[in-house]
């Protein structure tokens, strides 16, 4: 019982299992994509619009 213990355990989001519990649930999977949307956009702040090409 314990190893079943351990695989559960060592589980992540890249499970099948696990990505399919987290997507069935409506407030886990709205909370999931929030954090993972708002992460990707905090890293793309940076990021500045150039205004075009120069050269054309």
């Amino acid at each position: 019982m314990q190893d079943l213990a351990t695989k559960f355990a060592n589980l992540t989001i890249q499970s099948d299992f696990i990505f399919k519990k987290v997507m069935s649930r409506k407030r886990i999977c709205k909370h999931l994509l929030e954090e993972l949307l708002q992460a990707a956009a905090d890293r793309n702040c940076g990021y500045q619009l150039s205004g075009g090409r120069k050269d054309a």
